[in-house]
């Protein structure tokens, strides 16, 4: 019955248009790789590699939100939005997956935990039911996100961002949609920055004293 009724808010959110409750963030590339562990017949292992403002980022560790088809291993243009309500429990997932590692963490195992974090995700939004079992991982992450449901509202998202294709203003059928993590500014976009700061206060100061 639990499951029920989340199922059903979720589509009631999903009713309302993206623009009403994220903000766009920019329009770039995501090429998609999926790989085991499996669930249901699906792959559970979603990574992607990113462009976004003139930057590539490799390997991100992403999560499908989607029944849609994927286009895997070529590049497909979407638009990054911050993150809209109906995926704040997903997205909360996706931020805390790592947390319940039950064992010292190895690259299988990982994987293997980050593919019972996507069945949890698929259930929360509805994408697939009954993919989570009744007790595992997959069921703790599953409790665990409803038990936090009502308290996200403060709950800082800041580090991820919802994929969606295809790019706003496109007639073009969609392929999947994902959560994908913001990309960290490398240290040289950081020092540029910082130099550019530093030179439009020379700058102000300069006309200050000839005022």
């Amino acid at each position: 019955m639990k499951r029920l009724v989340c199922f059903l808010a979720i589509v009631m959110l999903m009713a309302i248009p993206i623009s009403a409750v994220a903000a766009l963030i920019g329009t770039g590339e995501l090429k998609i790789y999926a790989s085991p562990p499996t669930g249901g017949g699906y792959y559970l292992d979603y990574d992607a590699d990113m462009q976004l403002f003139g930057n590539t980022t490799l390997g991100l560790e992403v999560f499908c939100v989607s029944r849609e088809n994927a286009a895997v291993n070529t590049w497909a243009g979407y638009s990054f939005y911050t993150i809209p309500e109906h995926l704040k429990v997903a997205a909360w997932i996706a931020d805390n997956w790592r947390t319940f590692a039950l064992a010292s963490p190895t690259v299988t195992y990982l994987d293997n935990l980050k593919g019972e974090a996507q069945k949890a995700i698929w259930e929360i939004t509805g994408v697939m039911e009954d993919i989570v079992g009744t007790s595992g991982t997959d069921s703790a992450i599953y409790n665990a996100a409803i038990a936090i449901s009502n308290s996200l509202s403060n709950y800082e998202f800041s580090g991820w961002m919802f994929a969606r294709n295809p790019i706003d203003g496109q007639d073009a059928p969609g392929l999947q949609d994902y959560l994908v993590p913001k990309p960290v500014p490398e240290p040289a976009t950081m020092l540029l920055l910082g130099t550019g700061l530093i030179g439009l206060a020379g700058i102000g100061r300069k006309k200050l004293k000839t005022a």
